[in-house]
């Protein structure tokens, strides 16, 4: 199944690239030549925004309190508190006094299948619900106004949403490559819709939309193997419903959709009324400049600078690998952004660009330009890691990496995934015997680590296989 440049290569850059393995236990300091104490069990409550908490128990994730969540970075992915619960998660429920659904927030729970969402909740998160395949269905509350970028693209499973008339805008990717949803209508509330809202809606035969001025942004770019992204659906499969003379009609026209008109409510007998006072129109705010972007190779991974624009609160930032689409990162109010070495991928290009963005981290100011490009390269080698049976357990070893101030170890048992158990600075570990199952098979690898203990500094290669017998 096709899958975008946009979102998609950097979650599994970040996620579940083999050069990053899936962590079960937690770090612990490994002490010179001895072993580690016992990792505890991941946590199953504790605060996920200011005034808000969340919890864990059988398949369900709950979300108390009030004000909004906390934003998450996909960049930081499993610093999301349920992350070790993701593929666990089948329902999750927001309580009331909840306001705002926090970025990437449940995104990957790919076993999600039911969300409530209160009436308290004002807006919903980019990428909130990102790649949620077994969700089916989804109300949004009459209180949402503000859907965000990709904040259910990739719920291939979902089939219809209803989408209440308090909303005013829908984000760039909002329902993008949800493949299974039929038809969708969209309120007059709603103002903007960005650009991709409804890319690569294979089942969807119809949009409705309510608002003959709404405006209707184009489409994002194309896909890896060159389709374009259109914002409404495919044109040859996608009949756009509006008003005539609408933006709706104008849309469908541009780009190839059938265009079906609705038939406009009848109005009352117009009574004699006083000539209003006319209301000047608010001059519209000039577009600000492209940032003009560099980047360079630094020793944390690659280093991205751009010059400072008059006027423009703040910077969104995109970044694409070789000929892909482009990927959103985030925003900053500051003119550099470092992409570190533990995102990127060994002998891959690199693109960036930034465009203004207001303080609402969505409303874009201006066009871009593309950066130089980079193919980064991984610092450093990585171990040739050995193990042996000894009096007290299995001993590893493995070669020195000059560079590498620490190292970070990792095992696992049989076809398991692989656990992280700590950092050191020297190049043994020995796994002791009362940690050990007997008639187990195990295999070690170690990484390069910077002296944060969570910087890795290059790939890992797994030792050989030693089946413990006590």
């Amino acid at each position: 199944m096709a899958k975008r440049g946009l979102c998609m290569l950097l979650a599994l850059a970040t996620v579940f690239s083999l050069t990053a393995p899936a962590f079960a236990e937690e770090e612990a300091e490994i002490t010179e030549a001895t072993e580690v104490e016992p990792v505890t069990a991941a946590a199953t409550s504790g605060k996920c925004g200011d005034n808000v908490t969340w919890s864990f128990a059988g398949d369900t994730l709950t979300i108390s309190g009030t004000g909004p969540m906390e934003d998450y970075d996909i960049s930081y992915f499993n610093d999301i508190p349920w992350y070790p619960y993701l593929d666990s998660i089948k329902r999750v429920v927001i309580g009331n006094g909840v306001t705002g659904i926090g970025e990437w927030a449940f995104a990957y729970c790919e076993s999600l299948a039911s969300v409530t969402i209160p009436g308290s909740v004002i807006s919903i998160g980019g990428d909130a619900f990102w790649g949620c395949s077994s969700l089916t269905s989804v109300t949004i509350p009459e209180s949402v106004t503000s859907i965000g970028d990709g904040a259910f693209s990739d719920c291939w499973s979902l089939t219809g949403v209803t989408i209440p008339n308090s909303v005013t805008s829908i984000g760039w990717y909002a329902f993008g490559w949800c493949y299974s949803l039929t038809n969708v209508t969209i309120p007059d509330s709603v103002t903007s819709i960005g650009s991709s809202a409804f890319c690569y809606c294979a089942a969807l035969t119809s949009v409705i939309v309510m608002n003959p001025n709404c405006t209707i942004m184009g489409p994002g770019g194309a896909s890896d193997e060159g389709r374009t992204l259109y914002t409404l659906g495919d044109p040859s499969t996608t009949v756009i419903l509006g008003y005539p003379g609408s933006t709706a009609e104008a849309y469908a026209k541009q780009y190839g959709n059938i265009f079906g008109s609705l038939v406009p409510e009848p109005t009352a007998t117009p009574q004699p009324t006083a000539v209003p006072t006319p209301v000047p129109t608010a001059t519209p705010k000039p577009q600000l400049a492209a940032p003009t972007v560099k980047i360079e190779k630094v020793s944390t991974g690659i280093k991205v600078s751009w010059n400072k624009i008059a006027g423009s609160p703040r910077y969104m930032v995109y970044y694409k690998e070789g000929n892909g689409g482009w990927t959103k990162i985030g925003t900053t109010t500051s003119t550099t952004y470092t992409r570190k070495a533990a995102n990127l991928k060994n002998n891959v290009t690199y693109t960036f660009t930034v465009r203004c963005c207001e303080n609402d981290k969505k409303t874009l100011l201006g066009p871009y330009k593309a950066s130089n490009s980079l193919t980064y390269t991984a610092q450093l080698a990585a171990p040739t890691v050995k193990t042996a049976k000894v009096a007290g357990g299995i001993k590893v070893t493995w070669n020195k990496i000059t560079g590498s101030p620490r190292y970070m170890v990792y095992y696992k048992e049989g076809n398991g995934g692989w656990k992280k158990i700590g950092t050191t600075t020297a190049t043994t570990y020995t796994r002791a015997a009362k940690y050990l199952k007997n008639n187990v098979t195990y295999t070690f690898t170690v990484r390069c680590c910077a002296n944060d203990k969570k910087t890795l500094l290059g790939p890992y290669k797994a030792s050989n296989s030693i089946t413990y017998k006590k």
